[in-house]
């Protein structure tokens, strides 16, 4: 039984774009009652009987506002041009019922010319020096003839030829419009001469310019325009293939529509609908000129419909996204990649996976500010402009071969002081504080620094050195670049570093000259109050204990001093380890069984925790049950193995 369904109709309107994509706006709306099981025709029928259309208007094209996406609700258009595209309209509706009003339908008509056509007798030569027969037997067939009276009558335009097919706001000029019009006048012999079927009528004399070729019109609508959302028309142009290529993508993404590539050469490409003549017939064609690249052939717009209405659209891979997010890496190269994704939803009202958010953020970098090559090629180039611009600076590099390219090598390692650096040493405090961090990115590399304090308590960055990894050889080798190009011959240094083995071992080296009365090594109190907080997981405790590290008077040390002694002789006893069971002491005293009054009942425990006013909730104030939804179309019910969309 064919189900019944409401809708409304939009007389001559417009369509708009908004937040929810495409919507209708017309001076009429009218109501309307559809059947599921209609044909185009009868479609037709209908809106004709429901907006009372006379005789001499006819439709034009039909416009379904169709749901493109489920999450937000946003809606796309689809041209109602045979059978099966009302059957998708229908099927459409039904899937997504429970979120629509009604069918909403943009009808666009169009009124027949009427006008008053001159078959009298009157030779007139146009400028090309040659005569057009008006009065012909095919002329004769494609128009209606009314003769009101002996002397005139009336020829009325099939409506037909009016509307050029694809496009629902576009019509052919109107009579007296074209600038490729020809109006000639004959007499009756030369009629006859020419068309022996000629029926000699006698109208008023009167002049009418008639424009045939307009009224054929042309096989494709090759003139779209372009617009914000389509980029796509004839004869548009482009720098390369490759720029082709990225507004193709951004006008199918835009479209929710899904395209296929059917031939592609080095000076050519053929891009068509993935329902190409089933029943969609968008495509387009471009061809490489000389320093650029043009669309030869365009039709479109599209006239189907997606059947699955996915969250990732297959067309926007990581390089697209990539391009579309460059002026925010730019502006903010830190940014998260939970932020590309929202930002991808509000360009597209599309939801991105987050590998695929996460490599076109890789990839937006590297357009920005290089790769990982580029970067370890240039940086050679930067630290000797350095020392260019600030003469006295330092650098020190160490390079391996490269295993595979003899003639090429391998970064190891580098060190490097400015010559400001190594002036504000003699104005700071005699301390040197050293660290290292490990370094972010596609290659693993440790990066050491060295700091200073001046008076006012504030930290001023000295030397800096990359090294593969924070080990002995390589705190060996900093101490020993800083010892030759930054401290020099100074005796008076505290270096104040962790308790790493490798700066352990570093300093206790003799040639190195960072022991007493060279230097003095002490700990950093940061690195010692984790330590502290890791073992006893008492913030307390690490808080007195920095407090009494930073502390300049005697008494408060010696009271904070005397607690931790008192604490380290709380623990300072020790547990010893019971063993194995064949290793203990023999027991003689009674066996011993468990109390059977004390075994629990076969059933649920019962909770005896008290609750509180706040753990009470009222029945309508409970959630409900988070649904699971799929994973491919969203949709409740079932999971992404069980889609029944998962074919498709």
């Amino acid at each position: 039984m064919a189900m019944r369904v409401g809708g409304f109709l939009y007389k001559n309107g417009s369509c708009l774009s908004g937040n929810d994509g495409l919507s209708f706006q017309a001076d009429r709306v009218e109501g309307v009652i559809l059947t599921d099981d209609m044909t185009l025709a009868q479609l037709k029928e209908s809106i004709r009987g429901r907006l009372r259309m006379g005789r001499g208007e006819e439709i034009c094209n039909v416009t379904y506002r169709m749901p493109m996406t489920l999450c937000p609700l946003r809606f796309g258009e689809l041209n109602l041009c045979d059978d099966y595209s009302v059957a998708m309209m229908f099927e459409s509706f039904r899937d997504n019922a429970t979120n629509l009003n009604g069918v909403e339908l943009l009808v666009q008509t169009v009124s027949s010319s009427i006008v008053e056509f001159d078959l009298n007798v009157s030779p007139v030569i146009d400028e090309g020096g040659s005569a057009t027969v008006v009065a012909c037997t095919q002329a004769l067939a494609n128009f209606t003839i009314e003769a009101t009276n002996i002397d005139s009558a009336i020829i009325e335009f099939p409506p037909s030829n009016v509307c050029r097919r694809g496009s629902s706001s576009r019509r052919n000029p109107v009579v007296g419009e074209s600038s490729r019009q020809r109006t000639a006048y004959v007499n009756e012999d030369e009629a006859e001469m020419r068309d022996p079927d000629f029926v000699h009528l006698t109208f008023q004399t009167r002049a009418v310019r008639i424009d045939m070729e307009a009224q054929a019109g042309p096989e494709f609508p090759e003139d779209v325009p372009p617009t914000m959302d389509n980029p796509l028309f004839l004869g548009a142009m482009f720098d390369n293939k490759d720029a082709l290529r990225q507004a193709v993508k951004m006008y199918s993404i835009r479209q929710h529509r899904d395209y296929t590539v059917f031939k592609s050469k080095a000076t050519f490409v053929d891009y068509r609908c993935k329902w190409y003549n089933n029943p969609c017939l968008w495509r387009m064609r471009a061809r490489e000129r000389d320093y650029y690249w043009e669309i030869t052939r365009y039709v479109g717009p599209h006239t189907c419909v997606t059947p699955t209405l996915t969250q990732d659209n297959p067309k926007m891979d990581s390089t697209f996204i990539a391009s579309c997010i460059v002026p925010d890496v730019i502006m903010t190269p830190g940014i998260r990649v939970s932020a590309i994704i929202d930002r991808i939803r509000v360009m597209f009202n599309t939801t991105v996976k987050y590998k695929k958010a996460w490599r076109a953020k890789h990839k937006a970098l590297a357009r920005a500010f290089g790769n990982w090559d580029r970067s370890y090629a240039i940086m050679a180039r930067w630290l000797e402009a350095a020392c260019h611009f600030n003469p006295g600076s330092v650098v020190v590099w160490e390079h391996m071969p490269h295993p595979e390219n003899p003639d090429e090598f391998c970064f190891h390692c580098v060190f490097w002081t400015f010559a400001p650096c190594i002036a504000a040493l003699g104005h700071l405090k005699p301390i040197l504080q050293i660290d290292g961090t490990f370094l972010y990115g596609k290659y693993t590399g440790t990066l050491l620094l060295a700091v200073g304090q001046d008076g006012n308590k504030k930290v001023v960055p000295l030397a800096f050195a990359i090294v593969e990894k924070e080990s002995e050889s390589s705190w060996h080798w900093f101490l020993t670049q800083l010892r030759c190009h930054l401290v020099k011959d100074r005796t008076d240094i505290c270096l104040i570093s962790d308790r790493h083995q490798g700066i352990l071992n570093a300093v206790n080296d003799e040639r190195l000259m960072w022991h007493p009365p060279y230097a003095e090594n002490v700990y950093c109190v940061r690195h010692l109050s984790s330590n502290l907080n890791k073992a006893y997981k008492n913030a307390k405790l690490k808080k007195l204990f920095v407090r009494t590290a930073r502390t300049t008077q005697k008494h408060r040390v010696e009271t904070n001093l005397r607690f931790f002694d008192t604490m380290r002789e709380a623990y300072r006893g020790q547990f010893n380890p019971v063993g194995i069971e064949e290793n203990w002491p023999d027991y003689e005293g009674p066996n011993l069984m468990p109390n059977p009054g004390n075994r629990r009942r076969r059933e649920r425990p019962r909770t005896h925790r008290r609750q509180m006013e706040m753990d009470r909730r009222e029945p309508a104030e409970r959630e409900p049950p988070m649904q699971r939804r799929c994973g491919l179309c969203r949709q409740t019910g079932h999971k992404r193995g069980s889609c029944p969309n998962r074919g498709n």
